[in-house]
């Protein structure tokens, strides 16, 4: 895990960068670019919520909760290379989070307490997707260390 830190670190810092830039977009551009995503995912979406039914809120939410997830797997592979808790990625998240809406005073747009929740749960999925990961690992590592002995 040591020796891949250095590349999950970049990983981590390049899905902050691209959820930093979408925050500081102002709210036209903003707006564009959930619209193309929303016509893009929404036969995607439809199968799942039904016909008539996928707005470009919700896709703006699903991406906080997909975009924090991503970050939030970093975080926790950081963590466990550094020796950490869960919790100290958790923090950093939410730290990231609550700056990630305060950027969005500054570009015209609103920051909402709604979408650090939101956040939150994205990196609390992802969190337990990279524990979850490295169970897996440990136990693949585990049983083939078994099987040379």
């Amino acid at each position: 895990m040591k020796k891949a830190k250095p590349l999950i670190l970049v990983l981590a810092v390049l899905t902050l960068l691209f959820i930093w830039m979408n925050s500081f977009l102002p709210s036209g551009p903003s707006s564009r670019v959930s619209g193309y995503v929303t016509r893009l995912i929404t036969p995607l979406l439809e199968i799942i919520v039904g016909k008539g039914h996928v707005t470009e809120y919700l896709v703006r939410k699903l991406a906080h909760v997909a975009e924090y997830a991503l970050y939030g797997f970093w975080l926790a592979l950081l963590a466990k290379a550094d020796g950490r808790k869960a919790r100290t990625a958790l923090l950093i998240g939410f730290l990231t989070a609550f700056l990630d809406e305060t950027i969005q005073m500054f570009t015209g747009r609103g920051p909402a307490v709604r979408d650090v929740w939101i956040d939150l749960i994205g990196i609390t999925g992802g969190i337990g997707a990279g524990h979850i990961l490295l169970r897996l690992i440990g136990v693949y590592t585990a049983e083939k260390k078994e099987k040379e002995e």
